[in-house]
């Protein structure tokens, strides 16, 4: 897949401006478009990205006024964008439209050609006034350029929806085309994140995960407006259910983000303690090592102990209540469950038979009708009469196992069974097992104090060593303080987790309650099923991709870096960076310097185009601006390593001099674009040649 053709007609600076790009082969694949600064160069990019992705594109663009990433703002944005982008000229001369028409080549599909056009309203000071419902997406492929068709559902909404997907399966979608189509402020932006952020910010856009969150906040927001839909009094529950959900999500976002706060500071503890440890091998191995082994051993018990108190904690929270109010009212609770179950049945099979009773009379009153002698109208009245009153008895009275009401009236039949099993169950807890845990934890306890007596003789073999034994006790100290804080998080993460799967269960059953009255609820439900797949998809994608972009960062910035001590990129499933030397240190440790920063956006940009498997044009605006000259022959060499077609737009310092003899040899066209100033905007072409042969 290669751009082909760029065609731009009174796009800013353009006014009737045609680039013509060669098929890109194994020795030649690069073309470089060279323009001072002003002369049209970033106009050329911005056309480019807005030509294939309208106002999707518009991040892509590193000097759009972005006011914040809701689609209303961008939509306002996009417009303010636009608001110029047609040549002054055409204004005057009474032209209203500007357009922008790229030609892509595949040799197993043919062409493809995307055209975008503009429509403007000339306002008095000669600017064109961008109109943007008027706006057009034409699709062509084919050897004969056919348009690519609308599905009728699709054109109601103007079809330019379903081109721009038709464009992200073909060619490519917006948010991985970040990793494509970019320019130096952008590389500099990505550079100056944190490196985890970086990287997530990089798989995410490989997997299109900023799609599937929207998608997913789309279908809770359907689902939302579903249930409001509805106007019954019951809603008021479901908003009230829904309004905790969010508020137990928030606290277990909270919590999860406090988790991940504690884990660095824990590694960096449980590694300067195991430094440490190590170091105090030079004082006598038998003591060190028995020190080690007892401190170990202490630390296993205490774990121990703390998973004994919470298995303990969960018998008085959960299962101790229902068995101290006896069996005699559990054994009440589970009569009447059954009861409720019965009657329940006894009702579904009384609704059945008296379904068919009018049909059943109908066939008796005309079997009478036919007795010998005749019956007359009272015999017969009678009889029928006689017959229905018989058929009552099928289900009058009510069997004696059955309950006078429901009590229960939220549970469903699997609920009921359930909730029998539990009542069963719970007769057999015995204070016997909690006898035994607490005897467990006591027994742990003594082993404890044993240790740390232990440990305490052991720590006065060698004065020597006392203020490295002193720091391991305070490294100690601490971590089992975060140890602690760790556990009471997760405790209450795990707290707030059931919390939320129970009142899921809540809305549900409400929900289900009113299935069958209420279409636009069931609707609703399978929104919020799809919208909960789609966020476990979300959890469960990124750290399938690390191992990945891990291995193609480490052979980007080997190519790149002009002298580095990293040997690996290591990536783990949080996303969290390190920069391994040979020896396995993390060097981030001695602190990047700015061109590294650059250097390691532009791998992680490397590696998402390469692990995405796109075989899409790398089209950088500025691409040597924003790094120091040391690296700037790495990233441009590296950026020449790939096998497709390169399009660089530079400016008259940048791929000029040595960097432009470099890559002589893999250019297989160059543009320069002149211009032509009428005191105004002016005019700017591309001529065929570059900057270093005018």
């Amino acid at each position: 897949m290669y751009l082909k053709k760029i065609s731009l007609r009174d796009w800013k600076v353009y006014v009737d401006a045609r680039f013509d790009l060669p098929s890109p082969t194994a020795r030649k694949n690069v073309v470089i478009i060279g323009a001072p600064n002003g002369y049209g160069k970033t106009s050329l990019f911005e056309g480019i990205v807005l030509g294939m992705f309208g106002r999707y594109g518009l991040p892509l663009i590193a000097r759009a006024p972005m006011s914040g990433a809701e689609d209303s703002k961008l939509t306002t944005t996009y417009n303010q964008f636009l608001t110029g982008a047609l040549h002054r000229r055409a204004v005057d001369q009474g032209r209203t439209s500007c357009s922008v028409e790229l030609e892509f080549d595949d040799e197993e599909d043919g062409p493809l050609i995307v055209k975008r056009t503009w429509h403007f309203s000339a306002s008095g000071n000669g600017v064109g006034q961008h109109r943007p419902q008027e706006e057009e997406l034409i699709v062509y492929e084919g050897h004969d350029a056919r348009p690519v068709r609308v599905p009728p559902a699709e054109r109601d909404a103007g079809g330019n929806d379903y081109l721009q997907a038709y464009i992200a399966r073909k060619l490519i979608p917006h948010t991985l085309a970040t990793f494509f189509m970019f320019d130096g402020e952008q590389v500099q932006a990505l550079a100056s994140r944190d490196m985890a952020a970086q990287v997530r910010t990089g798989i995410e856009g490989l997997l299109g995960i900023p799609v599937l969150r929207e998608l997913g906040e789309d279908l809770r927001k359907y689902a939302a407006v579903r249930r409001m839909g509805q106007g019954a009094a019951s809603d008021e529950v479901i908003k009230r259910i829904e309004r905790e959900l969010n508020a137990r999500g928030e606290e277990q976002t909270e919590l999860n983000a406090k988790l991940v706060d504690l884990t660095p500071e824990i590694d960096a503890l449980t590694a300067k303690r195991d430094q440490i440890t190590r170091e105090l091998g030079s004082y006598g191995s038998g003591s060190v090592a028995l020190l080690r082994d007892r401190q170990e051993q202490l630390l296993r018990f205490k774990q121990e102990r703390e998973r004994i108190w919470g298995e303990f904690g969960e018998l008085l929270i959960n299962e101790l209540p229902l068995a101290l109010v006896g069996e005699s009212l559990r054994e009440k609770a589970r009569m009447q469950l059954q009861a409720e179950e019965a009657l329940d049945q006894w009702k579904a099979g009384r609704a059945q038979v008296e379904g068919r009773v009018d049909k059943y009379m109908i066939v008796v009153e005309s079997e009478v009708a036919k007795v010998a002698p005749p019956l007359n109208d009272a015999q017969r009245g009678d009889v029928c009469t006689r017959v229905r009153e018989a058929l009552k008895a099928l289900w009058d009275p009510p069997a004696q196992e059955c309950a006078d009401s429901i009590r229960h009236a939220l549970l469903g039949s699997a609920e009921r069974a359930q909730a029998i099993g539990y009542l069963q169950e719970i007769g057999g807890l015995s204070t016997a097992e909690l006898s035994d845990l607490l005897d467990q934890a006591e027994d742990y306890e003594k082993q404890i104090r044993a240790l740390e007596a232990e440990i305490a003789e052991v720590q006065g073999i060698a004065p020597q060593a006392d203020a490295k034994i002193k720091e391991i006790k305070d490294i100690g100290s601490r971590l089992d303080a975060l140890n602690r804080t760790k556990g009471g998080l997760q405790s209450t993460l795990e707290a707030v987790e059931a919390e939320i799967g129970s009142k899921r269960q809540e809305l549900a059953r409400y929900v289900k309650s009113r299935h069958d009255a209420a279409p636009s609820i069931r609707r609703a439900e399978r929104a919020d099923t799809v919208a909960e797949s789609i966020d476990k998809i979300v959890r469960d994608a990124i750290p399938g991709q690390v191992n990945a972009v891990g291995k193609a960062m480490t052979e980007a910035w080997l190519a790149m870096a002009h002298k580095t001590l990293v040997k690996q990129v290591d990536i783990d499933s949080s996303c969290n960076v390190k920069l391994l030397s040979t020896s396995g240190r993390d060097t981030r440790e001695l602190d990047l310097s700015a061109g590294e920063q650059q250097v390691f956006a532009q791998a992680l940009i490397s590696a998402i185009a390469n692990v995405s498997g796109r075989d899409f044009p790398i089209i950088v605006d500025t691409p040597l601006g924003r790094l120091d000259v040391k690296h700037r022959m790495g990233v441009l060499k590296h950026f020449l390593s790939r096998s497709g077609q390169v399009i660089l737009l530079s400016t008259d310092t940048e791929v000029v001099g040595q960097y432009y003899d470099a890559i002589r040899t893999r250019i297989s066209k160059t543009y320069r674009v002149d211009h032509v100033d009428d005191g105004e905007i002016g005019v700017s072409r591309p001529v065929v040649g570059y900057l270093e042969e005018a």
